[in-house]
């Protein structure tokens, strides 16, 4: 790439940049994001629905697993409480598609065929998908880059006057089309905070000139998304801006894939988006826990780590937990009984025995299968941590991306 900037003229080579990118986008996967069904328990605290393109999808060059905004938002919930969340990304998404997805839904009809989601287990029924939006108490929105990806070459080498006529029109399809989406949402689901982002701008500063404008219009769109939350506010709907653009500002190349030819964030990209979600509905962000050589995941109960020099232990690939100190940091008894090697561990109205060397629980009174015997390891009793946890009535989530396990009541 930077040999080819080496031979061309700077404005010649951000015209082949912008087409190069612009045919490469037109070829990206338009399926939805697959793991709409795979994060969800009961009685969830919180529920989140996220809306939107590639972005809320997750979308880097190389294909999934993908670990982007939302993923790390469920993370952020998880250490507040029982979560839940549905990812209904869909990449190549624009504000108008999104309008008429909804459309389309809230009358009970299936997801326009250009736009609807493609893979195994994607496809939510438009009862299913209409349920989410219902019972959700926060809806990101992720929307617009796919209306203004052709604003580089449309506005390239024009003066400021025409440059500023396209991007008024481009600004005035996404306006009304968000403000439709936006009542659609408020229609369905009056409760629900809805947290919209605006739009970041990818391309770095080759061309001085287009680098202005590009910056001018991801300006003016941030203050027409501010205009509509306004809007919105005042007829007491809950809705806010996430101000997603400006950690790009100046950083284009090290937060995207741009040297890749891909516009789409990076780790380090979608990591920012999501500290600006983060932020803007809770007010505060959870560090990530420190990671040792000899920790293999970190366990978190009720949004904090077990402080105990005994830590867990992968015995063919299942997790064993030291009883005592984490069943104490559920808030629940443990009794042992030094002559038949076993424990009755009580929380509320819950009980549950354990016996060293055992592969069977009793949970109330019924007797339940492990997945490994109860052990002795360097004098500590272990258990299987799925069957301790969720025995006692706790919810059990494991986030593979990150190696952590969330136990919340």
């Amino acid at each position: 790439l930077l040999s080819i900037y080496q031979g061309l003229d700077h404005r010649h080579f951000m015209k082949l940049l912008i087409m190069i990118l612009f045919l490469a986008l037109a070829y990206l996967p338009t399926q939805a994001n697959t793991d709409t069904h795979t994060h969800s328990n009961t009685n969830a605290s919180q529920h989140l629905v996220a809306l939107g393109d590639s972005l809320t999808v997750g979308y880097e060059p190389g294909g999934a697993p993908y670990y982007g905004i939302i993923d790390r938002l469920y993370e952020q919930a998880l250490y507040r409480g029982r979560a839940e969340f549905h990812n209904f990304g869909i990449n190549g998404l624009t504000s108008g598609g999104l309008r008429e997805l909804l459309q389309s839904v809230s009358i009970g009809g299936e997801a326009p065929r250009n736009i609807r989601q493609v893979g195994v287990g994607a496809t939510p029924t438009p009862e299913a998908f209409q349920q989410a939006l219902k019972t959700a108490n926060i809806i990101t929105i992720t929307i617009g880059g796919n209306d203004f990806i052709r604003l580089p070459l449309e506005i390239q080498g024009k003066t400021d006057k025409l440059a500023g006529e396209v991007i008024d029109a481009r600004i005035q399809e996404y306006e009304e089309n968000l403000e439709s989406v936006l009542q659609m949402l408020y229609d369905i689901n009056p409760g629900a905070a809805i947290y919209v982002a605006d739009q970041y701008q990818p391309y770095p500063p080759v061309d001085v000139q287009l680098y202005r404008k590009l910056g001018e219009a991801t300006e003016r769109f941030t203050q027409t998304l501010d205009q509509l939350v306004k809007t919105r506010q005042e007829k007491g709907h809950n809705v806010y801006p996430v101000y997603v653009a400006q950690p790009f500002v100046g950083k284009e190349i090290s937060l995207t894939h741009i040297t890749r030819l891909d516009i789409h964030p990076n780790q380090a990209g979608y990591g920012k988006m999501a500290e600006a979600f983060g932020m803007a509905i809770w007010g505060e962000l959870y560090p990530a826990p420190l990671k040792a050589e000899n920790k293999p995941l970190s366990i978190l109960v009720k949004g904090k780590e077990v402080d105990s020099p005994h830590k867990p232990i992968l015995i063919e690939g299942r997790t064993f937990i030291p009883l005592r100190e984490y069943t104490e940091a559920l808030g629940a008894e443990v009794e042992w009984d030094p002559q038949t090697k076993s424990a009755i561990v009580k929380y509320q109205s819950r009980v549950v025995g354990f016996q060293i060397g055992w592969d069977q629980a009793k949970v109330g009174n019924v007797t339940v299968p492990l997945t490994g015997a109860v052990r002795n390891h360097h004098g500590k009793t272990y258990v299987p941590l799925r069957a301790m946890a969720e025995g006692l009535g706790f919810d059990v989530q494991y986030v593979e991306r990150s190696k952590i396990v969330f136990i919340n009541p």
